[in-house]
């Protein structure tokens, strides 16, 4: 069997690593590294060399020899089995094959662990191509999508979980396709120009071309729900481990260690965009920053960057959406608007920093209505893989969601109930440890309840006994300082809780208390004092690394380094070893402290060296939003931003708020220029963009912002509806108590009709939003060919109405739909709004429109 040989090692230019340690430092601070390359050999040692030439700090302070080492075995016996090895080129191998890790998700080996199940799954195939659909089907059969929170779980924990979101999807098959040999790479899309929101895919190399399929979706490939969403898109990325000199794509960033791909030009149509940066004397301006942004949670979010070289340039590769072009150098700055351009096209733009201020301005991002996409059907899943999936989510749930709505949520029974649910495929270890302490189960449930759901699916029943001594360790602390004059729920989720913000899961606590323990016992400013101390003498070099996420409190101690993010979470651990509450602060630049006599939060900052302390002035802000009438049921991200200039770009802000009669309130705003940024999209998805600034002091500030429908001037006719509408027909579709849909069912009044399909994340996602639109009653119709499973659909979506289900195709013989999901607003039979495909502002578009 010809293997990958080592030799390609030797072909690689080795730049400068945007590393916070050195590979030398690395194995002082962590001996297995040099276990690593003491036990590996032959080609083994070439890959491990090749590794840890680009392996990012946490994990070059966290890897374990030995784990690694079985890692790279798996692989290698797998290359002695499958028949595809020798079409495998060598630097696809390096890049896309032998990389143990994804994205941002903590350090496992994956491979050691499941090769040998994969293999069984894939030894009949003699092509990639058969190998891929069948892993795939493997993952779909282990996960279902489901929105989580934003920091990734590991394929390891995606399983124990059966859910994920997408770019958990995205990173089990990736690592299941790299464990059987595969090239693949992660694909993903910052932000939608046409919704809020984004996505991630996988890209797979069979042979012939890179394709693109969604993890854990059962398509063909080139032919995911995403296919006519990824043509309207901005700009789609790609990520390889080490920098690529050359590749089939435009290089888009290729330094620290990785590259980022751009992959745009593989699903759509481009613009290259050509910018010149001037300043006030119209001479050239190096090094500004260059930003590309579109409108997704009330926002204009940055996509794309670059800064310009001497003479003032920079180039992009874009995709098709009108979008927001920005640049800015120091406090000046200015921005235009890219135009929508048919067909590969080419333009240029200048821009003119003078400008300090923000403008009070409003402005349509038109995005392209429509494309079209040729429907691969020669894929037909197999049905075993729908059991297995099914089967495997019912055993994850330990009671049914409509028994557990019948229980009191008062009962200490029902909490542990819903607990148990959490834990999913972890539940056997949290029972385990739940009947070995029956006199504690209230505090027990207390501390789940604080925990995030991705993080009680970790500890068996062994770390849950250490994690609960500690806890009880902490308590007494806790109440040395506090008594019972706080409330105890501020225990638990900021004490207790072993998790900061986003930073791998780990028992930081053993660790981190053998630092701070000869601190404990003093005044509680002689600790903050100390543990400050401690803190700012850890070293600010960073990684610039695209992998790995934030670091834990052990990493950064081990590494003896880290972002100001990651010191701020050493601060913070060290402070709830004593007993005290700590968190991050709401605007990430700091960490607060419960001070008992003030009996509020107090902020900790950390600061450079020498640098004046500088008092932090503050004010409030008194918002009032107009849609004709005032409206206090705004929502931060769904409904509005507060923004402020950073090199050029828009930068949200998320102050807390309170409402107050018609105001809605801001507290805690540091004095500054700022703007109120809210938008509203018509059916396509474009959306009118409305920016509305002001000014902070320490005095309060009244701002009025107008928000809801774009001035009848500046809307179109095909603004709200995506088709005709031509009734609906006859039909012998039926909804799930065996009745036919009749004519006075849609023809009189205020009716929605929904088109959604069970699996897919852009139905499973604009379900959900669509739940939140009240009082109107609802025809929905599910592809599926079973009732239960359409009601199940609709239940776990939060949606009501009349549920219609069956064939794909009947369906569309009725309503002449082109995308799924597919949402019309009829009033007395006619439509006033039809929108298609993913859609995460339905809700606030039907509302606006009533």
């Amino acid at each position: 069997m010809n293997k990958i040989i080592g030799a390609f090692i030797i072909c690689i230019a080795i730049a400068v690593f945007g590393r916070a340690i050195s590979l030398d430092d690395a194995k002082k601070k962590n001996p297995e590294i040099n276990e690593l390359l003491k036990k590996s050999s032959g080609e083994i040692k070439s890959w491990v060399e090749f590794l840890l030439e680009y392996m990012p700090t946490m994990d070059l302070v966290s890897l374990n020899a030995d784990s690694m080492l079985a890692e790279l075995s798996a692989l290698d016996s797998v290359l002695d089995l499958i028949p595809w090895a020798k079409d495998v080129p060598e630097d696809y191998f390096y890049y896309y094959v032998l990389p143990y890790r994804v994205g941002q998700e903590p350090l496992e080996y994956f491979r050691k662990n499941h090769w040998k199940e994969l293999w069984e799954r894939v030894s009949n195939c003699e092509t990639m191509e058969c190998a891929t659909y069948r892993l795939n089907e493997w993952c779909y059969e282990e996960m279902k999508y489901e929105p989580t929170s934003r920091w990734d779980q590991t394929a390891e924990q995606t399983l124990v979980r059966g859910i994920g979101r997408c770019e958990e999807m995205a990173i089990l098959f990736i690592k299941a396709c790299r464990t059987m040999g595969i090239p693949i790479r992660d694909a993903y899309s910052p932000y939608w120009p046409f919704t809020n929101s984004n996505h991630a895919w996988v890209e797979v190399w069979t042979g012939d071309a890179w394709h693109f399929v969604g993890g854990a979706e059962m398509t063909a490939l080139d032919n995911a729900w995403f296919n006519k969403a990824s043509r309207r898109t901005a700009i789609i990325k790609g990520i390889a481990w080490s920098e690529l000199d050359t590749a089939d794509v435009p290089i888009y960033y290729a330094k620290n260690g990785f590259t980022i791909l751009n992959l745009t030009p593989l699903y759509s149509d481009t613009t290259g965009l050509s910018i010149t940066v001037l300043d006030e004397n119209s001479a050239p301006v190096e090094s500004a920053d260059v930003w590309i942004s579109v409108f997704n949670y009330s926002s204009l979010r940055t996509v794309a960057h670059h800064y310009t070289d001497k003479n003032g340039n920079a180039h992009f590769v874009l995709g098709k959406a009108e979008l927001f072009v920005s640049a800015g150098n120091d406090s000046i700055w200015d921005f235009d608007i890219l135009p929508l351009i048919d067909g590969n096209s080419h333009f240029d733009m200048q821009l003119i920093l003078e400008q300090k201020s923000i403008p009070d301005t409003s402005f349509w991002l038109k995005v392209v209505k429509e494309v079209h996409a040729e429907k691969d059907t020669s894929y037909k899943p197999p049905d075993i893989s729908y059991c297995r999936h099914k089967l495997k989510q019912e055993r994850l749930t330990a009671i049914n969601e409509n028994v557990l709505e019948c229980l009191p949520d008062s009962l200490n029974e029902t909490r542990f109930i819903k607990c148990i649910n959490r834990a999913r495929g972890n539940r056997d270890n949290l029972l385990a440890f739940w009947l070995a302490h029956q006199k504690e189960k209230e505090n027990i449930i207390s501390l789940w309840e604080a925990m995030a759901d991705k993080d009680i699916l970790i500890p068996d029943s062994s770390q849950w006994e250490q994690i609960w001594e500690q806890t009880m360790q902490i308590r007494e602390r806790f109440v040395k300082f506090f008594g019972n004059e706080i409330d105890d729920s501020i225990f638990w989720k900021y004490t207790a809780n072993p998790r900061i913000l986003w930073e791998d899961f780990d028992n930081w606590y053993p660790d981190i208390w053998k630092k701070t323990k000869k601190y404990y016992g003093s005044e509680l400013n002689e600790m903050v004092n100390s543990v400050s101390e401690y803190v700012q003498q850890l070293d600010t070099l960073t990684d610039k690394s695209y992998f790995g996420g934030m670091m834990n409190p052990i990493q950064v101690v081990k590494a003896g380094t880290g972002r100001n993010i990651e010191r701020l979470g050493v601060f913070v651990a060290m402070m709830r070893t004593m007993g005290i509450p700590t968190r991050i602060s709401w605007d990430y630049d700091a960490a607060e402290f419960f001070d008992i006599e003030m009996k509020d939060w107090k902020r900790f900052e950390l600061r450079p060296e020498k640098e004046d302390e500088k008092k932090r002035n503050t004010g409030i802000v008194r918002a009032i939003f107009r849609d004709i009438q005032p409206k206090t049921e705004m929502e931060y991200y769904k409904d509005f931003t507060i923004n402020k200039i950073e090199k050029g770009a828009f930068e949200d802000l998320t102050p807390p708020k309170e409402i107050v009669d018609s105001f809605v309130i801001f507290k805690d705003i540091p004095e500054g220029d700022y703007a109120f940024m809210t938008g509203w999209r018509n059916a396509y998805g474009s959306p009118f963009v409305r920016i509305k600034p002001f000014t902070v002091s320490q005095e309060t500030t009244e701002v009025e912002i107008t928000v809801g429908l774009p001035p009848v001037e500046m809307v179109s006719p095909g603004d709200l509806i995506a088709h005709k509408f031509d009734g609906i027909p006859q039909t012998d579709i039926r909804d799930t108590k065996g009745k036919k849909l009749k004519e006075k069912d849609w023809n009189s009044g205020t009716v929605v009709i929904a088109i959604f399909d069970t699996e897919h994340e852009s139905s499973i996602s604009t379900a959900k939003v669509l739940a939140n639109v009240p009082e109107i009653p609802m025809i929905i119709f599910v592809v599926d060919e079973n009732a239960d499973g359409a009601k199940q659909f609709c239940k776990n979506n939060g949606l009501a109405g009349r549920i219609f289900y069956g064939d794909k195709a009947k369906i569309k013989e009725s309503i002449k739909f082109k995308q799924i999901p597919s949402i019309m607003l009829l009033k007395d039979g006619k439509a006033i709004m039809w929108t298609e495909g993913l859609n995460l502002d339905v809700d606030k578009l039907i509302q606006q429109l009533l």
